[in-house]
């Protein structure tokens, strides 16, 4: 009789520690808000990487999460300290996973990072020092909190603050490296034979021959730019790019069909207009971007028959000259009214 009292007390006491337990989580986790992020989702203006990181477009932010062990009584001292572990986490988190953002075809965001310590301080510093908390999670069974934070994408104190002053530098390098080159090239330094001769012609014949190539293709351009029907009042461009599954990225080329670049390097662009715009905006709808304000009031709206790597979008020559011959008028290209439906 003794024995069963004795395990009748024990019962009771264990069911009473599992509902205070409880209940100091129920407690805990009604203070905060579900966070938005933990369904799939199938809106191409929410990328989800393979790591934890999501690219919201819509809210204009990069968001990931960090998970700590609730250990201990739930009291209020544990909870602070369980808390702060947690949003470091997240943040290491979002520093580390921001990586996988795709700058081009050729390249990520660790690609950078990976090769200059001090950009990737820079990026470090600036997701510390502007990382939001957005939510908090408790999922109650496996005693876990979840903390999702998230970092702004473009605009003010943004990733994108941090990115495109490094890519301008690269790209003044690569410029710089280019016409010392051709300088090199146009002194008569260049020999005709041999593996420099198979890259940049064989012969003074063949260069020649070359040179006459590129002539005959510059009048074509020319006259072709000549046969453009311009309006001259397009106010912005809209790319469709629907069905290519296009992933967005931050430095995005619009290439034509013969390789030509249509919208280019950053370097050509106004800093402060990248950093309050970004060099393009992505829409899931035609109605959308056409009633964002890079369209304007008479956007020129063009079909990509393809993209490269997923990347940049690629319009016929003819859509390609159009875009050209139009921007000279109204400018709207130098102005980043560029945007493109996935």
């Amino acid at each position: 009789m003794k024995r069963l009292s004795v395990s009748f007390l024990l019962i009771a006491i264990v069911i009473t520690a599992l509902a205070s337990a409880s209940c100091a989580l129920h407690e805990w986790f009604e203070g905060y808000q579900l966070e938005p992020y933990w369904r799939k989702s199938y809106n191409p203006l929410v990328k989800q990487y393979a790591n934890g990181l999501i690219l919201d477009l819509v809210e204009n932010r990069a968001v990931t999460r960090g998970e700590e062990p609730i250990t201990g009584l739930i009291t209020y001292n544990n909870r602070e300290k369980i808390e702060t572990r947690a949003v470091r986490r997240a943040v290491d988190n979002l520093v580390n996973d921001i990586g996988e953002l795709r700058l081009d075809t050729n390249r990520r965001l660790y690609n950078l990072t990976k090769n200059s310590t001090v950009f990737a301080e820079a990026v470090r510093e600036r997701v510390e020092k502007t990382a939001a908390i957005l939510h908090y999670r408790i999922f109650t069974m496996k005693r876990v909190l979840r903390v999702t934070s998230a970092v702004d994408y473009k605009g003010p104190n943004s990733l994108l603050n941090v990115v495109y002053p490094y890519l301008i530098e690269l790209d003044k390098q690569r410029e710089i490296e280019a016409e010392a080159a051709l300088a090199t090239l146009e002194a008569g330094d260049r020999p005709s034979g041999g593996l420099f001769g198979f890259l940049f012609g064989k012969s003074n014949t063949e260069s020649g021959s070359a040179e006459t190539s590129n002539s005959v293709t510059e009048e074509a351009v020319a006259s072709s730019a000549e046969a453009v029907d311009v309006k001259g009042y397009y106010t912005g461009l809209i790319i469709d790019a629907r069905n290519l599954n296009l992933e967005p990225a931050i430095n995005p080329l619009i290439l034509d069909e013969n390789g030509e670049e249509i919208f280019g390097s950053i370097s050509n662009f106004d800093i402060e207009l990248l950093y309050k715009r970004g060099k393009v905006g992505y829409f899931r709808t035609l109605d959308a971007a056409a009633a964002n304000y890079r369209a304007g009031k008479t956007p020129l709206v063009v079909k990509a028959s393809s993209a490269s790597r997923n990347c940049d979008p690629i319009v016929s020559v003819e859509d390609g000259l159009k875009i050209l011959e139009e921007t000279k008028s109204t400018g709207f290209v130098d102005k980043l009214y560029v945007s493109i439906i996935i």
